[in-house]
């Protein structure tokens, strides 16, 4: 039986953060962050009020920030980005709560933001969010509690990517134990000519690509796993790209599971720059 490997390759938009020392950039991602949240309480504040938000912030301040550089990675609307910061805000700022309790008839128990709350205080409202092609829930950006009503249920967002915001690193803990990262490999000029032109070949294809979407699934074949694997390595320092690996036994057998694990990697490339190689024999 022919052994078959397969690399799923996922294009990332590097953050420009060469001005900055990251110390710097740090802060001034934090002090970005909070004023893109302190501009979504006044909506939330001015609806309290019974005024109308009409007028949509469509650009961030700092292009350079966690928040800029995710709204190009998934494509967010104005709209998405502001129900993303308003969850946010709950978990930042400690009077977000009372808001939402105020947002919602004084109500005591309903100090959490909602689908429902978000089309009524924020400009800009489309229910294209829900929509299965549209990042914010599909990606798993934002998750929802289960409820009776969907609009009424309480929105909160995931935890990796509070953190990509806060410009924190963190590991999605659902692949921990499935997809490793693995080192850059150091020998790689060692390569025959052979395996740097399929190398060669993988940069010219995957560098080709208009969207996120149009890179496709590459199957290495006819070789042993070790040279697959360089070869997969070499491709991926030759685009910049990270390099993880995931071992099929991992996986369970329960589709749903699986399609999971697939969108929480979808996820995970696009955050992280990142390719995955698959060992479908190992």
């Amino acid at each position: 039986m022919k052994k078959t490997i397969s690399v799923d390759p996922t294009v990332f938009l590097e953050r420009d953060m060469a001005p900055l020392s990251q110390t710097n950039w740090y802060h001034t991602n934090f002090s970005t962050l909070l004023q893109e949240i302190e501009r979504v309480r006044n909506y939330l504040e001015n609806y309290i009020e019974g005024k109308k938000n009409l007028q949509t912030v469509t650009e961030i301040g700092d292009d350079t920030s966690a928040l800029a550089q995710l709204c190009l990675l998934f494509n967010l609307s104005p709209f998405e980005r502001d129900i993303l910061l308003m969850c946010a805000g709950m978990e930042i700022e400690p009077y977000f709560h009372s808001l939402f309790a105020k947002a919602q008839k004084n109500h005591p128990h309903k100090n959490y933001p909602t689908l429902s709350l978000a089309f009524d205080a924020l400009p800009g409202a489309n229910w294209g969010v829900l929509s299965p092609q549209r990042p914010l829930l599909n990606l798993q950006l934002l998750h929802i509690e289960p409820g009776l009503i969907l609009s009424q249920s309480p929105l909160y967002i995931d935890q990796r990517i509070l953190c990509f915001l806060l410009g924190e690193y963190a590991t999605d803990q659902e692949l921990a134990g499935k997809i490793k990262p693995q080192p850059p490999q150091t020998n790689l000029h060692l390569l025959p000519s052979s395996q740097l032109s399929i190398v060669e070949q993988l940069i010219t294809i995957w560098s080709g690509g208009e969207g996120r979407n149009s890179y496709p699934v590459v199957q290495l074949s006819r070789s042993d796993q070790s040279t697959k694997y360089q070869i997969a390595s070499a491709t991926c320092q030759g685009l910049g790209y990270s390099l993880h690996t995931l071992d099929p036994a991992a996986l369970t057998t329960n589709p749903q599971e699986v399609y999971q694990l697939g969108k929480r990697w979808q996820r995970e490339a696009i955050l992280s720059n990142s390719v995955l190689f698959i060992d479908c024999d190992s």
